[in-house]
């Protein structure tokens, strides 16, 4: 392994721990602000979106199951492994939509709605329903956080990886920590 290659790997390590990091810290805050049991609102996730974009989908999936693992040992839920399967999945399809593409309003929005629908509604909604014993309980219950979490997920994409991809990236491209094609 070249050197380059080392620091790219040791870099995007780092930043999935950061990442994992403030993710299972902003677990604790939807429990405060709780819409019922399968319909909270996902904050935790919101650093993972940064991370798609910076580094490849194999830690972004790994970053976001880690998270779920993490939160749910730290504020005591019970660790229910379809969930954490579906959140690697959305982890994995985050980083494959996201990870070196320009932050577009249109295609940001396109993509989290897909995966909105995908993902958060239909993989979601199968990996609940056992332990609900009810598809209109969880169906209802989705219909709810699906639509809050998608405008999330949109205003902080648009607003908020712009900006900090434009302060950091410059650093990164100058310590070869990203490819110069990049900095675009």
């Amino acid at each position: 392994m070249t050197s380059t290659k080392a620091h790219r790997h040791l870099f995007s390590l780092t930043l999935s721990a950061v990442a994992t990091a403030l993710g299972v810290a902003l677990a604790y805050l939807p429990h405060a602000i709780s819409l019922g049991s399968a319909a909270r609102l996902d904050l935790a996730i919101l650093p993972i979106l940064l991370l798609a974009v910076w580094v490849a989908p194999p830690y972004t999936g790994a970053a976001l199951a880690a998270v779920d693992l993490l939160s749910c040992l730290t504020v005591g839920d019970e660790i229910y492994l379809p969930i954490t399967l579906v959140k690697l999945v959305l982890g994995l399809l985050m980083g494959l939509f996201l990870y070196r593409r320009p932050v577009k309003p249109l295609r940001g929005s396109l993509v989290f709605l897909f995966l909105a629908l995908t993902v958060d509604f239909g993989l979601m909604t199968m990996a609940l329903y056992p332990l609900f014993g009810s598809f209109f309980a969880v169906i209802t219950a989705r219909a709810v956080s699906v639509p809050v979490n998608l405008l999330l997920r949109i205003a902080f994409y648009l607003l908020l990886v712009p900006r900090v991809t434009r302060i950091a990236r410059p650093y990164l491209v100058r310590n070869g920590l990203l490819p110069k094609e990049e900095s675009k």
